[in-house]
C-alpha cells in the first residue's frame, strides 16, 4: 500500500508492506466430533487454508493431507508443526531452526 505523507512543500511517499500474512481463518469447529462431522468441516474450509494445511517438508501442498490435518485436528489430534508453513516470516523462522534439513528449509534459503 502506497502512503502520501505531505511534508511542508515536498511529497514523501511511503511504501508498507506486510512481512507476513495471516493463515486463513477456520469457520468454528462442529459441535458433533465425529469422524463425519469433522471431514464434512474440514471440506468447508477455504482453499488457501486446506492448501495451507496440506504443506509437505519437500514445499508442496497436498490438498488430502490438508483436508486430513484439519479432520484430524477437528478430532483433538496434536497439529502438524508444519502447518501453516508460509503464513508468516516468524513462523517459518521458527520451524526451520527446528527443521533444517527440511527441503521447504533448504528451498527458503
Amino acid at each position: 500500500m502506497l502512503k502520501l505523507f505531505a511534508i511542508g512543500f515536498a511529497v514523501a511517499i511511503t511504501q508498507t508492506t506486510s512481512a507476513s500474512a495471516a493463515m486463513p481463518m477456520l469457520t468454528p469447529r462442529p459441535d458433533d466430533n465425529t469422524v463425519r462431522a469433522c471431514a464434512a468441516w474440514a471440506h468447508e474450509q477455504d482453499e488457501e487454508a486446506i492448501d495451507m494445511w496440506g504443506v509437505q517438508q519437500e514445499g508442496g501442498s497436498s490438498y488430502e493431507l490438508g483436508l486430513h490435518r484439519l479432520t484430524s485436528e477437528c478430532l483433538g489430534e496434536p497439529t502438524s508443526d508444519i502447518v501453516g508453513f508460509g503464513s508468516s516470516t516468524g513462523f517459518d523462522d521458527s520451524y526451520c531452526s527446528n527443521h533444517a534439513d527440511a527441503p521447504i528449509c533448504i528451498q527458503r534459503k
